[in-house]
């Protein structure tokens, strides 16, 4: 039910992890923690912070996408070292 989807507690945008490994991300490429983009570190942090930030994963709280997101957040936060 798509009411479901507006049900959960008011949080910032800030504090979701998909925007808080967004912003992680961001800050590496800003700081040439990579010095090629083509390297497989690079390529796996990248992968990992769009998967998290498909729509599927926009809302936290309940049900099986919520385990999914959190090894998806689990996984690029180790990508990013």
């Amino acid at each position: 039910d798509h009411r479901d989807l507006h049900s959960f507690p008011t949080r910032r945008s800030s504090d979701l992890p998909m925007q808080q490994l967004s912003a992680r991300f961001h800050q590496a490429v800003a700081e040439e923690r990579w010095s090629d983009r083509r390297s497989a570190d690079y390529h796996r942090a990248l992968l990992h912070t769009l998967l998290l930030e498909t729509s599927c994963f926009r809302y936290w709280g309940q049900g099986a996408w919520t385990a999914y997101a959190q090894t998806l957040y689990r996984r690029g936060l180790a990508a990013l070292g």
